[in-house]
């Protein structure tokens, strides 16, 4: 009988953890879209980070790759963004 509590307690635990995982990837897709400021370059309009609401794994890691491979031409207020191509493996679950 506590052999199946104990059962139940790690697979709740687990459960709770996933349920807060589409979130915690919603908010970093939110705080990287915060930190993007180049010009006149608004990736708001381009992204909806509620998509990663749904998600079944940690995909955060992918924002801190687009945040590390995203450079500015501030004269040009022009983002360069092929370094994201160098994220695209940390933005699934597989």
């Amino acid at each position: 009988m506590m052999r199946n509590f104990a059962i139940l307690g790690v697979v709740a635990m687990m459960a709770a953890g996933c349920g807060n995982v589409g979130k915690k990837n919603v908010e970093a897709c939110d705080d990287w879209l915060a930190s993007m400021a180049c010009g006149d370059t608004d990736f708001s309009g381009l992204i909806d980070c509620g998509v990663y609401e749904e998600t079944t794994c940690d995909v955060s890691d992918y924002f801190t790759c687009l945040s590390d491979n995203t450079t500015c031409d501030e004269d040009a207020g022009i983002a360069d963004t092929t370094g994201w191509a160098d994220c695209v493996s940390k933005a699934s679950c597989e």
